[in-house]
């Protein structure tokens, strides 16, 4: 176990946080990665196919990573990539890791930024908190940057739980309102938000190259590779000794 034992998290505790790394923001975006190469239904037979298939590799992968891990007494992505391919190009992943966790984290302070932005203009808050960057700044600062210093991923499964069904919520009232049509031209919320922001339900007109916006979220929707090593090592021990 790489001397240095697990804190505990049993199965259900790193299955509900490993789904709230990989769902959300990304995986509610992809119907647009559709929308982007075709407006017929049919277009969901190829994009169901190609998920599948990404889902596939990143849950191979994803374990292939942990077992590595596991097998070299690492504890990190960094220390496993350090301890396969040496030490003098630890730096690399690490920089990566950064990178895209700092990229995530921004997205996710604009998200939270906007939408409590609009909320609050909603409730009638003074001019100041109705700013998207007055919103993105105290998130960051009392929020996202307490969270993203956390060490143990454990503590997080009730957030997660939390974070989980309001993403299913989501889900839930854009299946209703597909359904209901209250988003195309003569339903009731067409002309409830702005002209830019409408979608469009456009005939289909083959598939096109643009199917490859489609495959640039797909590269991302279930990436959380980076935690393999830390998820795997915070496991509680199997009963019995296993």
């Amino acid at each position: 176990d790489g001397g240095k034992g697990p804190s505990g998290a049993t199965v259900p505790t790193t299955i509900v946080n490993l789904a709230k790394n990989i769902v959300g923001s990304g995986v509610l975006s992809l119907a647009a990665g559709v929308a982007a190469f075709s407006g017929s239904p049919l277009a969901l037979f190829p994009s169901i196919a190609l998920l599948s298939v990404i889902c596939a590799m990143s849950a191979y992968t994803f374990t292939l990573i942990a077992r590595v891990g596991a097998s070299v007494g690492a504890t990190s992505y960094a220390e496993t990539w350090g301890k396969v391919f040496g030490k003098e190009t630890q730096l690399l992943p690490a920089f990566v890791i950064v990178f895209k966790t700092y990229v995530g984290a921004l997205s996710y302070a604009i998200i939270l930024g906007d939408s409590a932005a609009g909320m609050a203009a909603q409730l009638g808050a003074p001019p100041l908190l109705r700013l998207p960057n007055v919103w993105i700044g105290l998130l960051t600062t009392f929020v996202l940057t307490p969270l993203c210093l956390m060490r143990d991923l454990s503590s997080l499964a009730f957030g997660s739980v939390v974070g989980t069904i309001g993403t299913l919520y989501t889900a839930a009232f854009m299946s209703l309102r597909a359904l209901d049509k209250s988003y195309q031209i003569g339903g009731v919320f067409h002309s409830a938000i702005g002209e830019s922001l409408r979608p469009r339900f456009t005939p289909a007109s083959g598939l096109n190259l643009s199917i490859f916006v489609l495959l640039s979220m797909l590269s991302t929707t279930f990436m959380a590779h980076y935690n393999a090593p830390k998820f795997f090592n915070e496991l509680s021990p199997a009963e019995g000794g296993a």
